[in-house]
């Protein structure tokens, strides 16, 4: 009988490191994959390939420049095996634009990661009534007039309050990035 031993389980640092790395890569990734390819079990394919090669060559990842524009130089070279391959498919791109879609998948991951940073750091100035509101909506789901019942007020109220509070995150989240 086989038996699991816990130490056989356990994953190394680097194996620990790529799956983080990659579990945030992989959206932008797999949005960059799919426009390129329509077909959505190719993408899929294609993605599986991506990540395949990703954690085969990790060892030769450079950890001080971000993984993100890394995961999508191997996944232009995948696209663009993928297409010679398949080029009986009358949509061919060439690698200019291939390059141009790239980049401009790697640029919105950088901004969101930009505005997650940005958006953790002002809802720490979020206190009280107004804290407890947009745990209440974006943390347990309730809708504003669910909301409005557990704290005692009106449904409007909430409604009011939440999108100041919003209009509030936004302009801190403004403010930051300008002064990045």
């Amino acid at each position: 009988m086989l038996t699991n031993h816990p130490l056989e389980t356990m994953k190394t640092g680097a194996e620990q490191s790529f799956e983080q790395l990659w579990l945030k890569a992989q959206p932008v990734v797999f949005s960059f994959i799919r426009s390129m390819i329509f077909d959505p079990h190719q993408a899929e394919d294609v993605l599986q390939e991506v990540s395949t090669i990703c954690f085969q060559k990790y060892e030769s990842f450079d950890p001080d420049r971000p993984f993100v524009p890394w995961a999508m130089g191997v996944s232009k070279n995948v696209i663009l095996n993928h297409r010679r391959k398949y080029a009986r498919n009358k949509v061919i791109l060439n690698e200019e634009v291939l390059d141009a879609v790239a980049d401009a998948h790697t640029e919105v991951a950088e901004n969101n990661d930009d505005q997650a940073d940005h958006l953790k750091l002002c809802m720490e100035k979020v206190e009280g009534r107004a804290k407890t509101m947009l745990e209440m909506r974006y943390i347990d789901n309730l809708k504003p007039k669910d909301i409005a019942q557990e704290m005692n007020l009106s449904s409007p109220a909430v409604r009011v309050a939440l999108g100041r509070v919003r209009q509030s995150l936004k302009n801190c989240i403004e403010a930051k990035q300008k002064n990045s």
